[in-house]
């Protein structure tokens, strides 16, 4: 219904004496970023912080006032807004300087009874990479990932048993054709009745409300996933292919390739072991034994935590 004209204005809370009413969108966005208000910049590097880490400074990254848990070290986080101010609001700056930093690059091990969940970073807190970081990893891994920027979503396989729970199961979810289904996570298209498996099984947000922070369960549907699935296999298949050498120089490359470090010797036995075992006990053969043994390293705890 038609009714008095509203002109632009603030809202009446954010007024004050700096901010007079009728003001464009133009001047709030600079008094956002306005260097004398440092909300803003807290709130970003807050966010790069827990990336990086898990968690961020102010734990509760959508809530900064009253209802958060507070901020674990309120120097370090004027010192980060600071410096994001003075380089110009340069992101990688500060990603720059938080992946650099010796807090960063501290090892996950060890307890500290004093402060046993980690809030002033005397280590590095373990962290299972996302479902989005997941998918993205094990492209890399098997030399599939496509890098293209922008350009359409895209639509990866789906599982026949997936789409036969909507009503229209051969239209509701075209894939995409050849490789370029193989891009980043971020192209993936969202249909919230139609998920796919790999990314809902590791907790991919749900789109109905703000995701300010992940958490990592652990459930038994992710084991199944990672071992049984169409997807899982065909991967395996691809991170075999992309070896080469002897059995055990597939096996040491592979390793490396998938956890970033060199295997131990008693690690290399006992993949040699379950090799042999998977030849003489269960029939696998030759072409197949090394994407069981990628399989394996696909799944182990090192592939998929940052420590």
């Amino acid at each position: 219904a038609q009714g008095d004209e509203v002109p632009i204005a603030f809202p009446a809370m954010l007024d004050s004496a700096r901010l007079k009413p009728k003001r464009s969108r133009l001047e709030f966005a600079k008094w956002i970023t306005s260097p004398e208000h440092p909300t803003t910049a807290r709130v970003w590097v807050n966010r790069l912080w827990q990336y990086c880490f898990g968690a961020g400074l102010v734990e509760s990254s959508n809530e900064f006032g009253k209802l958060g848990t507070g901020v674990s070290n309120q120097k370090l986080l004027d010192w980060l807004a600071g410096e994001l101010v003075k380089s110009g609001w340069d992101t990688k700056h500060i990603l720059r300087l938080i992946l650099n930093s010796s807090t960063y690059q501290l090892s996950s091990k060890g307890m500290n009874d004093k402060d046993p969940t980690n809030r002033l970073h005397w280590k590095y807190s373990s962290r299972r990479l996302t479902a989005e970081e997941i998918w993205d990893s094990y492209l890399v891994l098997t030399e599939q990932m496509k890098f293209e920027i922008g350009g359409p979503p895209v639509r990866p396989k789906m599982p026949d048993a997936v789409l036969q729970t909507s009503s229209r199961p051969r239209n509701v979810w075209p894939p995409s054709p050849g490789d370029s289904a193989n891009r980043r996570a971020v192209y993936i298209h969202v249909k919230r009745s139609i998920k796919l498996p790999l990314l809902a099984n590791f907790d991919s947000p749900e789109r109905d409300f703000s995701c300010p922070s992940r958490f990592a369960t652990t459930v038994p549907t992710q084991a199944l996933t990672m071992l049984n699935s169409e997807r899982m296999n065909e991967l395996s298949e691809k991170f075999a292919a992309r070896l080469s050498g002897s059995l055990d120089e597939k096996i040491r490359e592979a390793f490396r390739l998938g956890t970033s470090r060199e295997i131990t010797d008693g690690e290399f036995h006992e993949i040699k072991g379950l090799a042999a075992d998977l030849k003489t006990k269960h029939g696998v053969s030759d072409d197949q034994l090394m994407s069981r043994i990628c399989l394996l390293i696909l799944n182990l705890n090192e592939t998929l935590y940052l420590d």
